[in-house]
């Protein structure tokens, strides 16, 4: 009787059980996935701002921003009663508080949504709160195990800024966020360059 062991094994020794391929997340329950996070981030982000932040450290500036906010609805809505043209939008000088704090509370929601995008998939394995809400994870695109934490927090980086900048930086948000459509795995760009996939579990 011939000996069924496969080629290059020991007598008598038999291959390992195959394991099941992950399945490939949807685009559709991606999407969902990521508004959920997106959602929950801003309102994260604009509550601990506008509550706590902002107040204790550029009040003056958002006192500014409060002002110049009605008084230019103020003129408009007095331009449209005279049946004018609405005013320009009024520009704050390069020193004034309101840029100050713009510029800050733009550095800290970076710092959050790149903390949550990052962070949280690194310590969670692979899940962010939409991502385990919707049954999805990332895993590397070879094995199929979590992503290092150097690994998780260069994505979050990478989402993060292609999320914020697509107006100084268009080109990384349309091949961060499109390249999902044009290839097998699904992956984004920020997937090619951390070398993962995300699968649904």
């Amino acid at each position: 009787m011939p000996d069924p062991t496969p080629p290059g094994l020991p007598r008598g020794s038999s291959l390992p059980p195959l394991l099941p391929q992950p399945r490939l997340a949807g685009m559709g329950v991606r999407m969902l996935a990521f508004l959920m996070d997106f959602v929950l981030v801003f309102f994260f982000t604009l509550f601990l701002l506008v509550k706590v932040l902002l107040p204790q450290y550029h009040y003056e500036g958002m006192q500014e921003f409060i002002a110049t906010i009605d008084g230019y609805a103020a003129s408009v809505e007095e331009a449209q009663l005279n049946g004018e043209e609405p005013p320009p939008v009024p520009q704050p000088t390069a020193d004034s508080p309101m840029v100050a704090m713009l510029a800050y509370a733009w550095e800290k929601a970076m710092l959050i949504f790149w903390i949550y995008f990052g962070l949280v998939e690194a310590l969670f394995k692979g899940s962010t709160l939409g991502k385990r809400t919707f049954g999805l994870r990332t895993v590397k695109a070879e094995s199929g195990q979590p992503a290092h934490f150097f690994e998780s927090v260069l994505r979050g980086a990478v989402k993060t800024l292609a999320l914020l900048f697509p107006i100084p930086l268009p080109m990384l948000w349309w091949i961060n966020y499109f390249v999902p459509f044009f290839n097998r795995r699904r992956r984004a760009g920020h997937d090619f360059i951390c070398r993962t996939v995300v699968v649904a579990e």
